[in-house]
């Protein structure tokens, strides 16, 4: 018989500010553990080493995993995929009717697995799996298609996406370029996006403060403390 899984209710990185951040913020080498909802609020992680800032891939699941009003940032852009449950374990294991779901809102994301997939998923382009991707500034993270690169570089309208207004361009020797045109996927789920310079304030020490002209502040983007 499979074994049992055991349910944590809730993970939650809250009202924090980290900083010089060089191992995953969270890993789990446990096997069969449901956490119903994981959660960074409110905060700040400054990441100064190549690692995978969320680690599932030794076991356990978030089934409902969520960043929001916060500041994922590194001085020095990284490679490695903020979340991974490669080689790890699914959702479907832990609950044969789940819908697992991956939400970032109102959040800044600067040099986050630059050029790379932003996740890495055991199985990607599900039907049991979510995206919520709403209001957030994205710069220098993920590849050009920022939509299917938090797909784990799936292309494929199975998921369930709830796309609103966002951000997505790179920033590279003060010269911002918009990447408008790659946000989308088969089901052409990209939103609204908002295409000029954020004009940060000082991305070098970590004040990503909007330009108070900029669009992305008229339109309450990103981490709502900037």
């Amino acid at each position: 018989a499979p074994a049992a899984w055991e349910v944590v209710d809730s993970i939650a990185v809250k009202d924090v500010t980290i900083k010089g951040l060089g191992k995953a913020l969270y890993y789990s080498a446990a096997k069969n553990r449901n956490i119903t909802n994981f959660l960074v609020d409110n905060s700040v992680v400054e990441v100064v080493k190549d690692v995978t800032i969320f680690d599932f891939t030794k076991g356990s699941v978030a089934m409902n995993f969520v960043v929001k009003n916060s500041t994922l940032y590194a001085p020095t852009a990284t490679t490695k995929s903020v979340y991974s449950s490669q080689s790890g374990q699914k959702a479907t294991e832990a609950d044969a009717a789940a819908v697992q779901s991956f939400s970032f809102e109102n959040s800044t994301l600067y040099n986050m697995t630059y050029n790379k997939n932003f996740f890495t998923h055991r199985q990607n382009s599900q039907k049991w799996i979510k995206y919520v991707i709403k209001n957030n500034v994205v710069v220098n993270s993920g590849k050009a298609n920022f939509i299917t690169s938090i797909n784990g570089g799936g292309d494929s309208a199975n998921p369930v996406y709830e796309v609103t207004t966002n951000s997505v361009g790179t920033l590279v020797d003060g010269v911002y370029t918009d990447l408008s045109a790659n946000q989308t996927v088969q089901s052409n789920v990209m939103g609204t996006l908002v295409t000029s310079d954020p004009m940060f304030k000082d991305v070098a020490n970590g004040d990503f403060t909007l330009g108070e002209a900029s669009e992305q502040n008229t339109n309450k983007l990103g981490d709502p403390r900037w």
